[in-house]
């Protein structure tokens, strides 16, 4: 299992992206071509817990089919680890190193660090635990926000260990006691801890696979298994569009340059067109999204709304799927989610910079005219006056009040009890399950028979998969201009440089900060 997606992007092959791996493992589960699968393991961009668990259990389920899933890894961290444990062998190479050692998390504060500079943050919320503007106006965590990320913790180390005991055959606590004595930076210290089966070069592997490039015995990468027709249905006479709606969610077109934009245009059009596509029998959302923009949220929202008057919607949580994440996932007709996913997130805050500290340390003078009380509310010169912190607050309380509402219609849940466990809070899947904000544990496949299901028809039928957004190459990018600056922050970059003289990064924070609502998830994942 493996596949290079620079090559594919850059000249011109799609590469195989989560829902298609998910697909050719489960494929080959019951391909009575294929003896095993192996996997090199080994950091695995753009997969997070809740993918990685999508992908274990798509592993299970070939070595449920009675066939061996095996692992090799030069060196590894916790989150390829975690999948390995699906294996029934795991080879390490001699000199390779298995750094195991438990779930780690750092929250960075900024206040001191803008505070040097004379910049000055402040926020308004909706929401106890909204806690992304601590970033900028606290130096230190508040006890909500704290209470979050143990819980997340708490939640995904358990699932971890539990994984680890049952593949590995050990109890729980024996578990954590060899985690705890990680990382194992000396190859025969995994071996003798049991983390490992065996540890043997590539190359030795390889042979005693007794593989040939022609013969009996052949071997083939997903990009190939799935080019040889892998995932074709045949004459399947129902399809399902996966809609995907990844990276922030802002105004405007998608991109995928440099970050990944969910750009409510692009995504509301790709609704719509699956909607009244005759080809497509039901839609599943593919959501991995830390939230963004309040008004493109509620834009995509709408678009999810008109759809399900004609087919049924499906959501499929990816890693992340909290705050805007979540508000276009509300009105599905049902949600899934991993364990892990990161979901939940329920509420708003607006977040404006004051540079006048900043203005007189680099010796600007700004004279101010206005008319009507608040004109300067969106001004970077200054604090919000009292009207204009009144005026904000109305805003992002009628904006909470609404994204509680669109929670309530869809889930069916009263008012009052959404509100009970909103409040910003964050979720993983497991609790997000519990608590009613999603329907079912499972993934991409999951929510497909699903879907299928809900348009009365045969869960298990062989159906044909259409990806919207269609995916472009790293050409088509460049022609689209992903790579460049977004048009909103050329427009907001000219006028803060004619009035001000200030730098780049300053007019986009100035202004496009704080000229819109937010709905985002406090913290980013990276992956190991």
């Amino acid at each position: 299992v493996h596949h290079s997606s620079i090559q594919d992007a850059v000249f011109g092959d799609q590469p195989v992206n989560l829902t298609e791996t998910v697909y050719l493992i489960r494929a080959a589960a019951n391909d009575d071509r294929i003896e095993r699968v192996v996997v090199r393991a080994g950091g695995i961009a753009s997969v997070g817990w809740g993918k990685a668990e999508e992908i274990r259990n798509a592993l299970l389920a070939v070595r449920a089919a009675g066939k061996p899933v095996e692992v090799h890894m030069d060196a590894t961290l916790d989150l390829p680890y975690y999948i390995s444990t699906a294996a029934s062998k795991i080879v390490l190479a001699p000199a390779g190193m298995l750094l195991v050692d438990g779930m780690y998390a750092e929250i960075q504060f900024l206040k001191n660090l803008f505070g040097k500079a004379d910049i000055e943050w402040e926020a308004v919320t909706a929401g106890k635990y909204k806690s992304y503007p601590e970033t900028y106006i606290k130096d230190s965590m508040s006890e909500p926000y704290r209470e979050q990320i143990d819980a997340l913790l708490d939640a995904r180390y358990e699932a971890y260990l539990e994984a680890i005991a049952e593949a590995r055959g050990m109890t729980y606590a024996e578990a954590d006691e060899v985690v705890s004595a990680g990382p194992y930076t000396i190859a025969t210290e995994a071996l003798e801890a049991g983390l490992v089966d065996e540890l043997l070069f590539w190359s030795d592997y390889e042979r005693l696979l007794d593989i040939h490039e022609e013969g009996e015995t052949m071997s083939f990468g997903l990009e190939e298994y799935r080019d040889a027709g892998a995932l074709d249905p045949g004459f399947a006479s129902e399809g399902v569009a996966v809609v995907f709606i990844t990276g922030d969610i802002m105004p405007g077109p998608s991109e995928s340059g440099y970050t990944r934009v969910a750009g409510s245009e692009t995504i509301t059009e790709s609704i719509l067109r699956a909607a009244d596509d005759d080809r497509i029998t039901a839609i599943v959302l593919r959501v991995s999204s830390p939230g963004g923009s309040v008004m493109a949220s509620d834009e995509i929202w709408r678009a999810v709304e008109s759809a399900k008057l004609q087919k049924p919607v499906v959501v499929s949580m990816g890693d992340v799927a909290a705050s805007g994440g979540y508000w276009v996932s509300a009105g599905a007709d049902a949600i899934l989610a991993d364990r892990s996913t990161v979901t939940g997130s329920i509420g708003v805050f607006a977040l404006k910079p004051t540079w006048a500290g900043l203005y007189e340390k680099i010796g600007i003078h700004v004279e101010e005219f206005t008319r009507g009380e608040n004109a300067g509310t969106f001004r970077s010169s200054d604090k919000w006056s009292e009207s204009e912190r009144a005026a904000i607050q109305r805003g992002i309380d009628h904006s909470y009040d609404e994204f509680l509402t669109r929670v309530s219609l869809g889930r069916n849940i009263a008012v009052a009890d959404v509100d009970e466990i909103a409040g910003g809070r964050v979720w993983s899947g497991g609790d997000a399950y519990d608590l009613g904000l999603v329907d079912r544990i499972g993934g991409v496949k999951e929510a497909v028979s699903l879907a299928l299901e809900l348009a009365e028809l045969d869960p298990e039928e062989a159906v044909r998969l259409h990806f919207y957004p269609e995916e472009r190459t790293f050409w088509q990018k460049l022609r689209d201009g992903d790579f460049l600056i977004r048009e909103s922050f050329t427009s907001e970059l000219k006028t803060m440089l004619a009035e001000y003289g200030i730098p780049a990064p300053a007019a986009w924070q100035a202004r496009s900060a704080a000229r819109e609502f937010w709905a985002v998830l406090p913290f980013r994942e990276v992956g190991e």
